[in-house]
């Protein structure tokens, strides 16, 4: 038995990794602030009516229970073999049968319990076993008197083809018994319990602490180190902030309160993405719950249409309703697609967009027919002089005719063939008269 002055000789034990990280542990609540398994393999544990939580626990804090009503309840897991540990100290004597753990049901599916005080063992620890009648068939009861204000380590191993049931107390055997179901699922396949009874028995008052279970039989070797591993844990706090590593969500930053926001075990004090489960999934620096683009590296974050979804993983980046492998200016919005040169670039994004070699920003006459010659300034003869101008005359007309074309000549685009012919044909039109 342990109380809450630990000699230094136990305080300097060292852990045991193996154990830590036993690949047949399936389940193991620290319940350090919370019910969550820090084993990895499960939800948490659900907490009922109020339940609390004590900085006093023999490793770290321990769940608190009242004795009146409120309890815990557990994932079911399949076992075969088994080993459930845990640690208790009453702080309040509630009557004989109240529960540690109560594991199975009243009836049709059996049930194994552990009693701080077991009715038929002169209310010592003990534990309880009933078949799927609801019948007892078995007591394995110890001769440890639990008292209050003391805790104590206990530990039940259940070996399905072997040794039947063991209670160890404290790091010691105490008790056992023969009994072997056709598998431990006979009577551990309905309702986990932690500090409540299937039965009308009275609920437990006190601390439980570091729940562990296990889907084999851990040695008595195995046992006493865990047990004392436990004991040590206050020596292994790398951040010292109360917290034992094994369950710090921030092993080198110190956080007691153990704040995690997104719920990804990564404590906020340390988790450089906090409102975000993913952490960054596509590595590109931005957090998830920001990121225009959580599934693909997009560090630029670039959103043409602002819609919030990022233009590498938006298949439409202008929302302009063209998908980008159809739409002719992906990443501005055209709903008509216009294309006046027809060169597969729309006229929004086309920096010339009538196809004249006139870029648009110093171009005076958009929409110049494709092919047609065009002066500096972006126009053909017919922009220039167009035949419903208000001219004084038809020489006037045809002068400004003259005057354009031969600015096209002498800039090698019109041929003099060409220029005459431009000439002629103003000469023969009616414009200007």
């Amino acid at each position: 038995m342990f109380t809450r002055t630990i000699s230094s000789a136990l305080l300097g034990l060292l852990s045991m990794p193996a154990l830590a990280n036993d690949p047949n542990l399936v389940a193991h609540y620290s319940l350090d602030g919370s019910s969550a398994d820090n084993s990895g393999n499960g939800p948490a544990a659900t907490e009922w009516n109020g339940v609390g939580y004590s900085a006093a626990g023999i490793c770290g804090a321990a769940a608190s229970l009242d004795g009146v009503n409120d309890y815990l309840s557990l994932p079911v897991h399949p076992l075969q073999d088994a080993t459930i540990s845990a640690w208790f100290l009453q702080t309040r004597d509630t009557g004989s049968w109240q529960r540690v753990w109560d594991f199975g049901s009243t009836t049709g599916q059996g049930a194994m319990f552990l009693a701080v005080e077991h009715g038929r063992a002169g209310n010592r620890v003990g534990v309880g076993i009933h078949d799927t009648s609801g019948a007892n068939v078995q007591d394995v009861a110890s001769g440890v008197y639990a008292g209050v204000g003391t805790w104590h380590h206990v530990v039940v191993t259940y070996d399905n083809g072997g040794a039947g049931t063991r209670l160890y107390v404290d790091g010691v055997l105490s008790a056992q018994g023969s009994y072997n179901a056709q598998s431990f699922d006979d009577f551990l396949n309905q309702t986990w319990l932690l500090g409540a009874s299937h039965w009308n028995d009275p609920f437990f008052a006190g601390l439980i602490d570091e729940v562990r279970i296990y889907d084999r039989v851990l040695s008595a070797s195995e046992i006493t180190a865990r047990r004392d591993d436990d004991v040590a844990c206050a020596d292994v706090d790398a951040d010292d902030d109360g917290v034992r590593d094994e369950a710090d969500n921030c092993r080198d930053v110190a956080n007691p309160t153990q704040v995690d926001a997104d719920h990804d075990d990564l404590g906020d004090a340390c988790d450089g993405c906090a409102a975000d489960a993913d952490n960054d999934a596509d590595e590109d620096g931005i957090c998830g719950d920001i990121d225009v683009c959580p599934a693909d590296a997009d560090p630029a974050q670039l959103d043409a249409d602002d819609d919030s979804y990022g233009d590498i993983c938006d298949n439409d980046d202008d929302g302009d309703g063209s998908l980008d492998l159809d739409d002719n200016c992906a990443f501005d919005f055209n709903v008509d697609q216009a294309d006046t040169d027809d060169d597969g670039i729309g006229n929004v994004c086309d920096a010339d967009s009538d196809g004249d070699d006139v870029i648009d920003d110093i171009d005076a006459c958009l929409g110049t027919l494709a092919g047609e010659a065009v002066l500096d300034d972006g126009c053909s003869v017919d922009q220039t002089c167009p035949c419903d101008g208000a001219w004084r005359n038809h020489g006037a007309y045809v002068r400004c005719a003259v005057s354009a074309s031969e600015a096209l000549l002498n800039a090698g685009l019109v041929t003099s063939a060409e220029k005459g012919a431009i000439v002629s044909a103003a000469a023969q039109s009616r414009c200007g008269m």
